[in-house]
């Protein structure tokens, strides 16, 4: 636009010049009219010139208000497209981690479930659809491929007619020629095209070779690596279930350990005490009774029992509270207690017992011991307070009657194996207790060998449900692979068909190709004879032409300066002339002739060639070559109708061609070598692929062994089961017999429920602290619980601020960015502005030039003056 005004405002000074000049040649008379039309001339030409400054001022405007609305439509854009595909990354990323939230964990299966048939289902669907996808892809291709090999033909077909008519019409034959090039590079577009299908045909055939390879090695490898993970898994649960099972042990062998060490030691004391007491009943039977009044060995006996009885109880009477109701002492001076005060314990029955766990049978057990050992410590105290009131009563009255003194003796006597006839069934008792803790020991040790068996059972039956499954999966899979066996048995029946059928046949191409080869060498060599004389031929005809005609020429022009009869010479001359062109006509018609003999020797090697071809394509895909090359000769032979010159090289060029085709040929062998190659190469793959057949049957002759036997194992265990419940039904009976004993033993511990009311009430105080300080701990927890949701809160609150610093960081830099885009563009109209403004201080320049030039003429108007003045200022202020 700016070029196109400039050239206006220059022709239109040209213009005003041109009027200047005329008026400058016209007479005083004129001056004024020509003065005021130039002013006016000019004035319009100033107001159309700030008239189009505005209307681009405009048009700038608009264009840089449409310019800044796109880069923020454009701005708009890209950020509502990067935050929707911000918002799809954390749709994504949120489904990842419910994918590993613990809810969703808890609800898959666990990891030593084996491989379900699902997952190789749904894989083998996922595969099928992959074969499908492949398949209609192949198909698509297939139907491009005969598409463009139906283009071909067509083509093909157009260029033997055109080659026909062209034999029949010399006169359209460069036309025809350039309709046949042109055809000819569409079919090697389309040859091309049906190469580079072929190739992407290969390509997907081996992509779909590669991939279902690389699937089932990646089948089978994620196969192998999750049994192996399962069986580690596996192995790892046993051992830690068998370590857990071990410390539980080892610290019930502690705890039972410990208590019949401590039990040891009670029954060593009492053993020690009972040895005592025999010592002592040996002492009172050796007294002599000589001697009535002998205190010596009375008080050295009741020191020493008592010196004995502090140290084995020093402080356990005290301790334990027991109160002893000496208030009833009976005749025979033997105090009786009132047991119709204490409360019976209530003992278990048998099958609570039997219900009972490890835990409450242990709990059951030592309350029962603690109330044994209170008895027994209770009747040693009643017995030794018996044993020092007797003495007491035997002191006070053996020094008034000796015979009261004797009856004592004699009641000591009585009494003192009655004691320790009782110290014997305690003893007993203890051995009996032992006796049944023993027994209690070894029903726990044999229940939990019951539900270890049961546990290992319930293991082998899923295990065997497993095994099963799989068993049926691989049935199902030696079923398929049966039935794939038969299919590639008659696939490789088929392929050895058609690879015979194929060596037959490429053997009769060979021997086809091999005497087309030799018609064809022939044949050529002899048009190239042929097309050698008749070249020769036609350069002699030509040479005798040309000299024929020079010296025609020569003679008539001779004879035309020579002499002056033009008219006879004339007529003779075009006599000869018509000769000549009819001779020339006639040579003209035979080499028409032999051309249309060349055309049609042509169009027989193109049948032979397309036979050639028709037959190669059978077998080969890579004949695009051999296409070419019939077509490039095809064309050279078309040349050679109009370019009788160059025969010679394009027969050479021909030799040459014929030289590729043989080589060709040569590849062609190669080629069905290679296939033969591949053929056995196949037979190959298909052996291995049987001896992988054999092999899966022997794996399953050798599951099917493995599962006989786990049968058998299942047979011993379920004989082991059997033993084990006929072993358990005759502990039951024990168990009962034993309860029955602890039901004896138990009316025993029925006067311990005293020292248990003691300590249910130190247990109470025992809770009341234990109250109190959960108390104190749930105030703290309250309190920092309620610290946590403060702090909780400012960090929400926090966080909100920091996220809208960010939000109001993020749109500070769109500013940015937005601000710096805009300076940018006014940049560049300032720029485009600055060119435009120099463009016009140029035009006025030229203005001014114009002007300045015709300044005498133009001081009789001062207003031009005057912009004159202020056009120069300008330019000097802007130079």
């Amino acid at each position: 636009m700016p070029n196109l005004e400039t050239a206006e405002s220059s022709a239109a000074l040209m213009d005003d010049e041109s009027i200047l000049s005329t008026s400058s040649f016209k007479g005083s008379e004129n001056l004024c009219a020509d003065s005021i039309s130039n002013e006016n001339l000019l004035l319009e030409d100033w107001e159309s010139y700030w008239n189009d400054l505005n209307a681009r001022l405009t048009v700038s405007r608009m264009v840089s208000d449409s310019v800044i609305r796109g880069i923020v439509n454009a701005v708009v854009q890209e950020a509502a497209e990067s935050n929707s595909s911000k918002e799809a990354e954390i749709t994504r990323l949120t489904k990842r981690l419910a994918l590993y939230e613990p809810d969703t964990l808890a609800g898959k299966e666990s990891i030593l479930s084996p491989v379900p048939a699902e997952t190789t289902s749904h894989m083998l669907f996922n595969c099928s659809d992959l074969i499908k996808d492949n398949t209609r892809h192949l198909f698509h291709l297939n139907i491009a491929a005969e598409k463009h090999l139906q283009l071909l033909k067509s083509g093909i077909e157009c260029i033997r007619k055109m080659i026909n008519s062209g034999s029949e019409n010399c006169l359209c034959c460069v036309s025809d020629h350039l309709k046949a090039a042109g055809d000819l590079t569409q079919i090697d577009k389309s040859i091309d095209a049906l190469g580079l299908l072929v190739t992407s045909i290969s390509q997907q055939i081996d992509g779909m070779t590669h991939t279902l390879k690389d699937s089932l090695y990646e089948q089978q490898w994620q196969w192998e690596f999750q049994r192996e993970v399962d069986s580690i898994i596996f192995q790892a649960s046993i051992r830690e279930q068998r370590e857990e099972f071990d410390m539980e042990l080892c610290k019930q062998k502690s705890l039972f350990d410990a208590q019949n060490h401590f039990w040891f030691q009670k029954v060593q004391e009492l053993s020690s005490l009972h040895q005592e007491l025999d010592s002592i009943s040996k002492s009172i039977l050796g007294i002599e009774p000589e001697h009535p009044f002998s205190h010596g060995p009375q008080e050295i006996f009741e020191e020493r029992t008592s010196n004995k009885m502090k140290d084995q109880f020093p402080h356990k009477v005290y301790r334990d509270n027991i109160a002893v109701d000496t208030s009833h002492i009976g005749v025979n001076g033997f105090a009786t207690m009132e047991k119709s005060d204490i409360p019976s314990l209530g003992v278990p029955e048998a099958s609570l017992l039997v219900h009972m766990s490890k835990e409450d049978l242990m709990s059951h057990y030592q309350n029962e011991i603690n109330k044994i050992k209170r008895q027994l410590e209770a009747a040693l105290h009643e017995k030794t307070e018996e044993l020092f009131r007797l003495k007491r009563e035997f002191l006070k009255e053996r020094g008034s009657l000796h015979f009261r003194r004797d009856k004592d003796v004699e009641s000591l006597k009585k009494k003192v194996p009655e004691v320790v006839l009782k110290l014997d069934k305690v003893l007993a008792e203890s051995k009996n207790f032992s006796s049944v803790q023993d027994h209690h020991d070894k029903t726990c040790t044999f229940k939990q060998r019951i539900e270890n068996l049961l546990a290992e059972n319930r293991r082998l039956h899923d295990l065997l449900v497993d095994k099963r499954k799989e068993m049926d999966c691989l049935s199902s899979q030696v079923t398929d692979a049966a039935k794939q066996r038969s299919n590639y048995s008659i696939v490789e029946a088929n392929l050895f068909k058609k690879v015979k059928k194929l060596e037959w046949e490429i053997e009769d191409v060979k021997t086809e190709a091999i005497i087309k080869g030799q018609l064809d060498e022939w044949i050529v060599s002899e048009l190239i004879r042929d097309a050698k004389c008749q070249a020769e031929e036609l350069l002699l005809k030509d040479m005798m032409v040309e000299e024929f005609y020079g010296c025609i020429f020569r003679g008539s022009i001779a004879d035309v300066y020579s002499s002056m009869k033009p008219v006879v010479k004339y007529d003779e001359e075009k006599k000869t002339l018509a000769t000549i062109v009819s001779e020339k006509e006639k040579a003209w018609d035979l080499e028409v002739e032999k051309s249309g003999k060349l055309r049609q020797e042509v169009v027989s090697l193109m049948a032979l060639i397309n036979e050639k071809e028709s037959a190669l394509l059978l077998e080969v895909t890579k004949s695009e070559k051999l296409s070419q090359e019939i077509k490039s000769l095809s064309s050279l032979i078309e040349e050679e109708n109009h370019f009788v010159s160059d025969i010679n090289a394009k027969l050479e060029q021909q030799n040459k061609h014929l030289d590729l085709c043989c080589e060709e040929l040569n590849l062609l062998k190669d080629q069905a070598n290679d296939r033969r190659r591949l053929i056995s190469e196949d037979k190959s793959e298909s052996n291995l692929l049987r001896a992988k057949l054999e092999e899966a049957l022997n794996k399953i002759q050798q599951s099917d062994a493995k599962i006989a036997e786990l049968n058998e194992r299942l047979a011993i265990v379920s004989d082991d089961i059997k033993e084990a419940e006929k072993q358990k039904a005759h502990l039951h009976d024990m168990v009962q017999q034993k309860e029955s004993e602890i039901v004896s033993v138990s009316v025993q511990m029925d006067e311990q429920t005293e020292q248990m009311e003691s300590i249910v009430i130190f247990v109470q105080e025992l809770s009341k602290s234990v109250q109190e300080f959960e108390s104190i701990v749930m105030c703290n927890f309250e309190r920092r619980s309620a610290r946590l949701e403060i702090l909780c809160h400012q960090l929400d609150t926090l966080i909100k601020h920091a996220d809208i610093l960010k939000i109001r960081e993020l749109w500070y830099r769109k500013r940015l960015e937005t601000r710096t885009s805009d300076l940018e563009k006014a940049e560049t109209e300032v720029d485009l502005l600055g060119d435009e403004v120099d463009a016009l201080l140029n035009i006025l320049e030229k203005i001014y030039i114009a002007l300045d030039h015709y300044s005498p003429i133009l001081q009789h108007y001062p207003g031009v003056m005057e912009i004159l003045k202020l056009v120069r200022r300008e330019l000097k202020g802007s130079g």
